[in-house]
């Protein structure tokens, strides 16, 4: 089969749905299974001539250029290149395809859906309007947890029949190591709690803060604290909560850090 994937999210973000769509891809790199997969990214990528590659730039001035290329200029391509499906693996398409195409949808979670107060509102907008009818016109829907699957189930029940959980594997770089030298630079000596994840509030991180704050206070425990994520969406309280707390020299914002990096502070 030609298979090809929308993978914009390794070119345009580096959060949990880049890192799975770039490890997806890297396994299948791996492992082909016979089939022929083609990729839809921004840019040119020269470490993986393996694979065809459909360069198409999104240019982001207004919701206009990037929603003429989502709904037009993509399914154009695919359906130029004969593909026999298409896996978008960021929940919102593939769209404008036809019937004779395969349309696969990951769905990592539904929280757009069900707290839509810890996002942007015109990404919660966007769930509401368009993700019943992905859902509707999948062909086969697949998410990385029974709790996805679950809330998929729940919320609904129409696309239950063609919903499958496909649990995320480990990366073999996450092992016990040597890790002095590697956290040196970061001058991380003594023991810590570690938060992986982008700074936004489904992460809970302000109430991280205050649990913080009552171990250093009432326990007087002595451990950092290592935030390891880069700035996300409505992540001013936090900054807030941050800049006004009595321990914040102990608290340690790393920012988007690398993946030998992250497997030497989770060892």
């Amino acid at each position: 089969m030609r298979i090809a994937i929308i993978a914009d999210p390794i070119d345009n973000q580096k959060g949990g749905v880049h890192v799975y769509t770039r490890e997806l891809v890297s396994a299948l790199r791996r492992n082909p299974g016979g089939h022929e997969y083609i990729l839809v990214r921004e840019k040119f990528d020269p470490e993986m001539l393996d694979f065809q590659q459909i360069v198409i730039p999104n240019i982001r001035i207004g919701l206009g250029l990037a929603a003429l290329r989502l709904f037009f200029v993509v399914p154009f391509f695919l359906w130029r290149h004969k593909v026999d499906a298409v896996f978008e693996p960021a929940h919102f398409g593939p769209f404008n395809l036809p019937r004779s195409i395969k349309r696969i949808t990951m769905i990592h979670d539904l929280t757009p859906i069900l707290f839509p107060e810890y996002h942007r509102f015109h990404s919660q907008l966007l769930q509401r309007v368009f993700l019943k009818g992905i859902l509707k016109k999948a062909d086969l829907i697949l998410t990385n947890s029974k709790h996805t699957l679950h809330d998929l189930m729940q919320y609904y029940p129409q696309a239950a029949s063609k919903s499958h959980a496909i649990l995320l594997a480990n990366d073999p770089i996450f092992r016990p190591m040597l890790k002095e030298e590697i956290l040196k630079p970061d001058a991380v000596d003594q023991p810590f709690f570690l938060a992986v994840g982008t700074i936004e509030p489904r992460k809970n991180l302000v109430r991280l803060l205050e649990a913080y704050r009552i171990y250093r206070t009432e326990y007087q425990g002595e451990n950092l604290l290592i935030i390891a994520g880069q700035r996300g969406w409505k992540s001013e309280a936090f900054f807030e909560a941050l800049e006004k707390h009595p321990f914040s020299s102990d608290i340690r914002i790393t920012g988007y850090i690398a993946d030998h990096t992250l497997a030497a502070y989770y060892a």
